[in-house]
């Protein structure tokens, strides 16, 4: 795998990014942590350099599933937990429909700065990622996104460090702002 600190890669035109879920959640998510908010104003300024170098960043269905629920989620959790005993209660309130209103609005501006992409479903080679997600170490959802990274030739922007235990992390290209990653 190749790896390198965001803070210290020149962006091009020619740069064909993916953005991981945590970017987005991070740019456009709910605020939860003194540490979140810091990796919100790094992702955010990397976020204007790649427009201003007008590189292309691409996103899948996947990504913005795991995007509206994480936001979902946490607002729940951070919120309206104490008031609602089930998400599902939460989900249907009123209070769900302002926490959707803004899910929507940012999903939106998202998409506004993506291409969309996708990987068909017929070519995943299944039987290897249940064969690797049951050993424990990698999550289903970042084998299909670095499944499409390798397939489109994208780099993988993200904070997740455990994309380095990927038994085709020497196919990926990584972006990552998370000192984790470089350990």
């Amino acid at each position: 795998m190749s790896k390198q600190n965001i803070r210290n890669y020149t962006f091009s035109s020619n740069d064909r990014l993916f953005f991981d879920t945590n970017i987005w959640m991070y740019i456009y998510g709910p605020s939860i942590s003194k540490q979140s908010q810091h990796n919100s104003t790094t992702y955010s300024k990397i976020l204007q350099n790649i427009r201003n170098k007008k590189s292309s960043i691409f996103i899948d269905n996947s990504v913005l599933s795991e995007f509206i629920n994480s936001y979902t989620r946490q607002e729940y959790n951070q919120i309206f937990k104490k008031k609602y005993p089930s998400f599902k209660k939460f989900r249907n309130s009123q209070d769900f429909k302002s926490v959707a209103q803004d899910v929507t609005n940012n999903t939106k501006r998202i998409i506004k700065l993506c291409q969309r992409c996708d990987l068909s479903f017929k070519k995943l080679n299944l039987t290897n990622i249940f064969d690797e997600y049951a050993q424990g170490t990698v999550d289903y959802n970042d084998q299909i996104i670095a499944e499409i990274c390798i397939a489109n030739n994208f780099i993988l922007v993200t904070h997740d460090a455990d994309f380095s235990q990927f038994k085709k992390s020497n196919q990926l290209i990584l972006l990552t702002a998370n000192k984790k990653a470089f350990e």
